[in-house]
């Protein structure tokens, strides 16, 4: 057990810390290191609780660390309905990418493209983490139409010279085997903008 005691208490002090208007960045380095410790079901179950019953279900970095302590153990369905009960309540595109990026590592790239075409409904905007891992998910369906729109946006959105989305175009294009398009965006790589 991960200790329940010890998280309210953690969740009490950082509580205490809030009001006192210090030490709240030690509390919740702790309640990350305790978050680590979670080992299975019965674990992340009850550092939910603990986080719904404080509050911290909003607070971005913290649910952030839940949906990856969630993905790495092989619980990204619970990460995902956490994600989705909430997602009208967060709207940071950090909290997006972390649930994106973990649907995507446990080969649910389907919902990874719903999590990624819900970042507009939040009215956020997609940025150089969104998308790669969008394009991971891309490449996990075999889905060079999706593909596409996807590398539209990152035109528009003016990332279409960042390293990141540039290196995954590649990947994509490669993986679906459009060797005009695979073209185009490796030239990218060359060019000062994306140094």
């Amino acid at each position: 057990m991960i200790g329940l005691r010890s998280a309210i208490e953690a969740g009490r002090r950082q509580n205490s810390a809030l009001i006192k208007g210090i030490g709240a960045v030690e509390i919740e380095r702790e309640l990350g290191c305790l978050l680590k410790r979670c080992s299975n079901l019965k674990h992340v179950e009850q550092f939910h609780g603990f986080m719904v019953r404080t509050a911290l279900n909003h607070d971005k970095l913290l649910l952030s660390q839940f949906i990856e302590t969630c993905s790495s153990l092989g619980f990204s369905g619970y990460a995902y309905s956490v994600f989705a009960f909430n997602s009208e309540r967060h709207s940071h595109i950090y909290v997006f990418n972390t649930m994106i990026k973990a649907l995507t590592l446990s080969q649910s790239a389907f919902e990874a493209l719903l999590v990624y075409k819900s970042i507009g409904r939040a009215n956020l905007r997609p940025d150089s983490y969104s998308f790669p891992f969008a394009l991971k998910a891309v490449v996990d369906l075999q889905a060079l139409h999706l593909g596409t729109q996807i590398h539209s946006q990152a035109i528009c959105a003016g990332l279409d010279s960042n390293i990141h989305v540039v290196a995954a175009l590649v990947q994509m294009y490669s993986s679906c085997a459009c060797i005009r398009m695979l073209a185009s965006c490796s030239t990218k790589f060359n060019s000062p903008a994306s140094l």
